[in-house]
Order: structure tokens, then C-alpha cells, then sequence
């Protein structure tokens, strides 16, 4: 008998290959962030219904934003969130500096702009807040069903193919992403990876398997799940780990603040200086005063 919270909380996804995989995404993040969850102000980021968020974050939870009608009204009814926020990722409207946490639950990648969303993520979080995220990595187009049966040229072509129907846009390494947050003062604090070439190739095989039954009737696929596929599921979520070459990433990234930057503003303090220097121009005196206003 399953008894499990968590794994009983995501199976209100319905979908089998959906259960499978975030079960183990969310066994792992409770399992590897602990504290780091539990932030006083904390913004869901592309909530959906609040499924994970109730998976994961405990207690109520300050904001959850999406850019779905349907998903906020829903997420709304389950009385997880404080404040429900229909928007759009690049434009948040939130103060700066003004959340704690900023967590993600394979939203990121589906974004094709990913420079707007994370200068708004910096912007919005407190200095030390953090960005937590998960995403497929670069690995997850190679891993398929038909990959196991062997047919090279045709798992190629399946995975590019899967790829452009999910809107994969960002399927990084964790060296890629550490790079890419790095550029925006975000420091990878830890980085995972999970879901190995076995358990994602069974997921694949998930997805298609359940096509059909799902295209006939809901309640014969959820027959079938519990019938046959249940029990199965549950045991790869209870192997949950991290592994060293999996389908997808979870990162956790710290907002920080160029220590170089910090002295030099602070010797200006000490010197009672209220001006920018001579060599502040017109178009970086903005610059200048963004960051005397973020020491204050």
C-alpha cells in the first residue's frame, strides 16, 4: 500500500509519465534544499495549479505567478497561495528586492526569453535571496524510447521532435547554466542532476504508451495506471537520487553583489562623497545611482 504524502500529493497530475517524473524531482528537492524551501517571501514562478508548490513548499506561500487564466483560478482554490499573479515571466510586478525565494519548477526552459526573466529574478530578489530552479538538461534529447530498441536515426529525429513539442528552448548542462547565472550576479550555490538515462527512457515509454488510452477515455488510463504501471512508478520514486549524468538539472543560485563594486562605493561613503565621479558619463550615472541606492 502507498502511503506516502508526497507521491500521493503528485498524483493529482493524473498523467503517469507526469507522476513518474515529478516525484522524483520533488522527493529530490525536499531531500537536497531543506531550510532553503522554507523562505519568508517566496514567489512560485510559473505555478500551474499549485501542485508542486504544496509538494514542496510548506505552509502558505507568498506569491505564485503564471501567465495562464486557468491555472491561477485554479491554483487559486487550493488555498496555497497568499496572492495569485496573472503575468508574464519577463515583466513581474513585484518591488525590487522584495522576495527571499524565487523558485521554478521546469518553467525556465520553456521561456525562449531568458535574459528578460532572469533580469527580473535578480531584480526582485533580495541580496542573498535565492533562485531555485529546475530544467531538462542537454542530455534529455538523448535519452529515448527508441534509443533503447537501438533505432539510432530515428531516435534523433524523435528527440528533436519531442524537443520543439514541449518548447524546449533552454536545455542546459550545470556548467551552462552556472555561466549564464554568473553573468547576473547569481552564484550556483549546488547543482544536481537526476532522472538517469533508464528511468527517463521508462518515462518515454509512458508517454507513449498512455497516447491512446488517454485519446479514449480518462478513466480507463487511470485504470491502467493503477492496475499495471502504479506499483512500478513508485519504486523508481523511491529511488530517487542524484546521479552524475542524468535528463534533467535542479539549481540553486545565490543573488550576490560584486564585492569590488561594494568597496569602491563604500570608500565613497567613507569619504562623504554624495556625486558620482568625473568619469561617470550620462549613460552609465543610471548605473551609479542603482547601485549607491542597493548599499544604502
Amino acid at each position: 500500500m502507498i502511503t506516502d504524502k508526497l507521491f500521493l500529493r503528485v498524483e493529482k497530475f493524473k498523467q503517469p509519465p507526469t507522476i513518474l517524473w515529478r516525484s522524483i524531482e520533488l522527493e529530490l528537492l525536499k531531500q537536497r534544499l531543506g531550510d532553503k524551501l522554507q523562505a519568508k517571501t517566496v514567489l512560485d514562478l510559473g505555478c500551474g495549479k499549485g501542485i508542486v508548490a504544496g509538494a514542496v513548499l510548506e505552509g502558505k506561500v507568498s506569491y505564485g505567478l503564471d501567465n495562464n487564466e486557468r491555472a491561477i483560478k485554479l491554483a487559486k482554490k487550493s488555498g496555497i497561495y497568499r496572492r495569485m499573479i496573472l503575468a508574464n515571466a519577463r515583466k513581474i510586478p513585484l518591488g525590487d528586492k522584495s522576495v527571499d525565494l524565487v523558485f521554478s519548477n521546469c518553467v525556465i526552459e520553456h521561456i525562449k526569453d531568458l535574459d528578460s526573466v532572469l533580469n527580473e529574478i535578480k531584480r526582485i530578489l533580495k541580496i542573498d535571496g535565492y533562485f531555485v530552479f529546475t530544467a531538462p538538461n542537454n542530455n534529455f534529447k538523448n535519452y529515448r524510447i527508441f534509443s533503447y530498441l537501438n533505432l539510432t536515426w530515428l531516435a534523433k529525429f524523435y528527440g528533436r521532435l519531442r524537443d520543439k513539442k514541449y518548447h524546449h528552448y533552454h536545455c542546459y548542462s550545470l556548467k551552462k547554466w552556472a555561466e549564464i547565472l554568473e553573468k547576473k550576479s547569481f552564484k550556483l550555490i549546488d547543482g544536481y542532476y537526476y532522472l538517469d538515462q533508464k528511468t527517463t527512457e521508462f518515462w518515454d515509454l509512458l508517454l507513449t504508451f498512455f497516447f491512446i488510452p488517454n485519446k479514449i477515455s480518462q478513466k480507463l488510463s487511470r485504470w491502467v495506471y493503477k492496475k499495471y504501471f502504479r506499483e512500478k512508478i513508485y519504486k523508481y520514486f523511491l529511488k530517487a537520487k542524484a546521479v552524475k549524468k542524468g535528463a534533467a538539472v535542479c539549481l540553486i543560485a545565490k543573488k550576490m553583489i560584486n564585492l569590488n563594486l561594494i568597496i569602491f562605493f563604500k570608500i565613497l561613503k567613507f569619504l562623504g562623497s554624495s556625486q558620482p565621479p568625473n568619469f561617470f558619463n550620462n549613460s552609465n550615472l543610471h548605473f551609479f545611482t542603482l547601485i549607491k541606492q542597493a548599499l544604502v
